[in-house]
């Protein structure tokens, strides 16, 4: 399984193990905290049904404190306020109505403090969360709600959604673009997979 480490930045000490769980086959880490005491990781489960969960791993000693659990599955994506206090997730929503099974996500906000859970982007489309704007105002996100994979602002404020989202930046392309993150001065960036067949 994967396990967390860390090594000092300038590459010269020796990593040591953070966070290592034989229950937990898949520790994926997605940013520190604003004050460098914790990771926020995603720890996925083993089985069929791959439990897992959102939580905070302390960097001082591998201590996992459970944000939120999902019984199956989990978000594809985290992000971190910039202040730290707010955990940004996408997940399938549980509403019976729109069909069970169903694959699409919607935007959440969990409080880094309580574990408190808020909807963020609630619609009958497929949202996918890309990340949150340096200046914590804004949180990026793509939907095919109009029929192609556009990017979307949602502005936020106090762990709320403030406002309708705006469309930003029509077709994307592919639906599972690899996002890279803002640059200071409020620039994303992205992969695109570039796919190619041949004819034999």
């Amino acid at each position: 399984g994967f396990e967390l480490r860390i090594i000092g930045s300038d590459g010269t000490t020796k990593p040591r193990i953070l966070y290592s769980d034989k229950t937990v086959p898949n520790a994926q880490p997605f940013a520190w905290t604003p004050d460098g005491k914790s990771i926020l990781s995603l720890l996925i489960g083993s089985g069929k049904i791959r439990p897992s969960r959102i939580a905070l791993i302390a960097a001082s000693d591998g201590a996992a404190r459970t944000l939120k659990e999902f019984p199956s599955g989990g978000p594809a994506r985290l992000c971190l306020s910039p202040d730290g206090r707010w955990v940004a997730f996408d997940s399938p929503y549980d509403d019976p109505l729109r069909g069970e099974g169903s694959e699409k996500c919607d935007l959440f906000l969990l409080s880094a403090d309580t574990g408190r859970e808020r909807p963020l982007v609630a619609h009958p489309a497929d949202d996918r969360l890309l990340g949150w704007s340096p200046d914590g105002r804004w949180i990026l996100f793509s939907s095919d709600r109009s029929g192609t994979w556009d990017a979307w602002l949602q502005p936020v404020e106090d762990g709320a959604a403030k406002g309708e989202p705006r469309l930003l930046k029509r077709d994307l392309g592919d639906p599972k673009i690899m996002p890279m993150g803002f640059a200071r001065d409020g620039s994303f960036f992205y992969g695109v997979r570039a796919r190619h067949a041949h004819v034999y």
